[in-house]
């Protein structure tokens, strides 16, 4: 094989430029084994000059196991949406997100040197590979997973850069029930769309609590009303407030003449069960 074939070979394998292919192949004497060593620690290596470099783009992955016991999400970043786009990097993405699920790792550092299920390479050689052949930094931001005895529904919005992850509950087993499917991919558009801190007003964090009544006061402070005027006000815009910020509280978006708990509930009494959500988890790029 001459070496315009090689180069060929190689630069089909690898994706690496032409240049870089004929530099590694002259290194190597012409031994194709040789040089797509040389490729992969020289590739390697600017990976690393590569670390310092900001990410701004990226999207998020998700993974349910067939049970829908277990899901994952990921925030997996890139320096530009063009990247973002790439096939091989959403590819990398939702393997990933499958990982987590699979191998439930405690950081993200413990994640990178676990060994991919299918494949002989940990994740942190996986993402090197990649951010050598493309040319862009990499990293994974952030990603969280939930195991449950109920049901984990997940929704992804159109380009990938919000997602999110819905736990929910029963005092039965009602999750083969279509409907009951439709309602967690309903509540969980429902997160994606208002983003709510919390499920109830019970679930703010103190911090949170005083900076919403914090806010209600400073505005109360302006207006010249008697103080018993200003209590009765401050209750009423707490429950706007809440109406906002917890997803119980929230109006429903496919009927606002609904409050989600309302739906919830109702779909518990046709289904003779008590349904709650337990947990939702939003990440957005």
């Amino acid at each position: 094989m001459d070496l315009t074939q090689l180069i060929k070979q190689l630069r089909d394998e690898t994706g690496v430029s032409i240049m870089e292919c004929k530099k590694a192949l002259e290194k190597a004497e012409m031994d194709l084994e040789k040089a797509r060593i040389i490729l992969k620690e020289e590739g390697l290596a600017k990976a690393d000059k590569k670390a310092e470099r900001e990410t701004k783009a990226g999207i998020i992955s998700t993974f349910t196991a067939s049970d829908n016991k277990i899901a994952s999400i990921v925030e997996f970043r890139c320096e530009t949406d063009f990247v973002a786009k790439n096939e091989e990097f959403i590819n990398l993405a939702n393997t990933i997100a499958k990982e987590v699920t699979l191998q439930n790792p405690s950081s993200v550092e413990e994640f990178l040197q676990k060994t991919i299920t299918d494949g002989g390479e940990t994740i942190d050689s996986a993402i090197r590979s990649l951010v050598a052949k493309i040319g862009e930094k990499m990293e994974i931001a952030r990603f969280k997973r939930i195991e449950t005895d109920g049901y984990v529904g997940s929704y992804i919005h159109a380009g990938s850069r919000l997602a999110v992850l819905l736990n929910v509950k029963a005092d039965k087993d009602i999750w083969g029930n279509a409907s009951v499917k439709e309602l967690v991919t309903d509540l969980a558009m429902q997160v994606a769309a208002m983003n709510p801190v919390s499920l109830t007003p019970e679930d703010l964090s103190p911090v949170e609590l005083e900076n919403i009544k914090g806010f209600i006061m400073e505005e109360l402070a302006k207006e010249n009303k008697p103080e018993e005027i200003k209590q009765k006000i401050m209750v009423g815009r707490l429950q706007k407030r809440f109406s906002d910020v917890c997803l119980y509280y929230q109006p429903f978006i496919k009927n606002d003449s609904l409050t989600v708990e309302k739906l919830v509930e109702a779909k518990g009494k046709e289904l003779e069960a008590v349904i709650k959500v337990v947990e939702f988890i939003r990440y957005q790029i």
